[in-house]
């Protein structure tokens, strides 16, 4: 099971057509053999795909016991009071990330409790976001009001979050200031330590209290590096549409904040966007990126389910339930389409039938034109035995290469004309492409009856004939 986003998206100033935006794609890609559907081309496999799209490693982060009281402390060197909003954001074993704020904190050296944010057992913290911000009530930024106060020089703060429970293990964690004007932020730096209390997570920065009133003061530290250009794959259609490439590098909004990403592979078509311009990523990586940008809100459009039954996936209460069975029965069972599974299903019992019906005409017509033939035959001395051995042999020796030509006609028909007859919805190419398919097992044993059903229809009809004619025939006037 995997949180997926599924939306439509800009790229850069492109918004596709009318009514047919972008699209991104994000879900576990490390689960991409399960979770994903499709045909890839040069023998690539679903699985090397995701493997070039997820992160080396899974974030770690710290363990959190159900219902732990996670706890704050602050200090600040400057004399302008400050405050902070701390924003936690959380995994569970599905990959799934929700954030948790808390209420604004001043700076005072006091501790604070934070809210209750984890209910359920199997939670790890995997980011942090301090924004910092000036106390209520005191003066402005100082470009507010020209007659104001300003704060005076900047102020040096360490900021240190307990997570109860038994000491987590050291883990790399990484701090950076988040846009759009990260340089209010100086020498953000994280360390993690375990102690008899718990794990204490210690974030420390200089805030630089001149600049712009909107300026964004925000301390972020993950368990995870910064990412960087997050790679994706891309379909034939989008790299053909913005001329992408591998090593392209595109900005993809999400939300509010735009994100890079980097293609690292393209496509035929992006599994749940056939024939679309459409983006995969991984949903980790995807996550990752907006984080480092101080932007918990990760967008959940959907849960995928690799292989799932229908009744157990109804039961999650996620919404809306499609299995990839109740679509195949939709969409071969309803009254336009229901025929052409019907007509393939009975074209080859009545091929046969009306093979082997023709075969006992066209022989039943031939040996009673060479009655007297055979009749002849009789009278020179053959037994019945041999004259049914030649005509047997030669009704067989034409039936055998009719047979193996009408196989290599039905192969041919297969690969060239059964592919035109397949059309999507909309009349147009369906995606993914058609894909010819000829069972060797099947058609080896098809081919190995009819043989076998000719021979014995020839066979019954030799005989009858035969004797019909000796009957008839025996005595012959000159």
């Amino acid at each position: 099971m995997s949180p997926a986003i599924d939306r439509g998206v800009a790229v850069g100033q492109w918004l596709g057509g009318a009514g047919d935006p972008p699209r991104l794609i994000a879900v576990d890609t490390t689960r991409a053999e399960t979770l994903l559907r499709g045909r890839l081309n040069d023998g690539r496999t679903w699985h090397a795909v995701g493997a070039g799209l997820a992160p080396p490693a899974r974030a770690a982060g710290v363990p959190v016991p159900a219902g732990a009281a996670l706890s704050l402390v602050g200090n600040a060197t400057g004399t302008t009071p400050l405050t902070v909003t701390p924003r936690l954001l959380f995994q569970d074993a599905t990959g799934l990330r929700t954030p948790c704020t808390g209420e604004p904190i001043p700076l005072d050296g006091s501790t604070h409790r934070l809210p209750d944010c984890a209910p359920a057992q199997g939670l790890r913290l995997v980011a942090v976001s301090l924004p910092v911000a000036i106390a209520t009530g005191n003066v402005g930024t100082g470009y507010s009001d020209a007659l104001a106060q300003s704060p005076a020089g900047d102020s040096r703060v360490a900021v240190t979050l307990t997570v109860p429970g038994p000491a987590s293990g050291a883990s790399p964690w990484t701090a950076t200031s988040a846009g759009p004007a990260p340089g209010q932020l100086g020498a953000p730096a994280v360390a993690l330590t375990g102690t008899s209390s718990g794990t204490e997570l210690r974030m420390t920065t200089n805030v630089a209290l001149k600049g712009p009133p909107d300026a964004a003061r925000n301390l972020v530290a993950t368990a995870f590096p910064a990412p960087g250009p997050v790679p994706v794959a891309v379909s034939s259609r989008f790299a053909d549409e913005v001329g992408a490439r591998r090593g392209s590098r595109l900005d993809l909004p999400v939300g509010l904040t735009p994100v890079q990403v980097s293609v690292a592979e393209v496509l035929p078509a992006v599994p749940s966007a056939p024939g679309a311009a459409a983006v995969l990523a991984d949903f980790d990586a995807l996550s990752r990126a907006l984080a480092v940008s101080g932007d918990f809100d990760v967008p959940v459009d959907a849960w995928w389910v690799g292989h799932p039954a229908e009744g157990d996936a109804a039961d999650l209460r996620l919404g809306s339930v499609t299995t990839r069975a109740s679509e195949t029965v939709r969409l071969t069972g309803g009254p336009l389409r229901a025929g052409l599974p019907a007509v393939l299903r009975l074209l080859v019992p009545a091929a046969v039938l009306l093979m082997i019906a023709g075969i006992v005409l066209h022989v039943t017509f031939d040996l009673r034109a060479r009655a007297v033939e055979v009749a002849r035959l009789r009278g020179l001395g053959m037994t019945r035995r041999e004259i049914r051995t030649v005509l047997l042999g030669q009704h067989i020796g034409i039936l055998l290469p009719l047979l193996a030509a009408g196989a290599v006609v039905g192969a041919l028909a297969t690969r060239v004309v059964a592919p035109l007859l397949v059309r999507s919805d909309a009349g147009a190419a369906p995606v993914p492409e058609v894909l010819p398919v000829w069972p060797w097992a099947a058609e080896a044993a098809l081919l190995a009856g009819l043989p076998a059903g000719c021979a014995l229809a020839v066979s019954v009809v030799v005989v009858i004939q035969a004797r019909r004619a000796e009957s008839a025939h025996l005595r012959v006037t000159p």
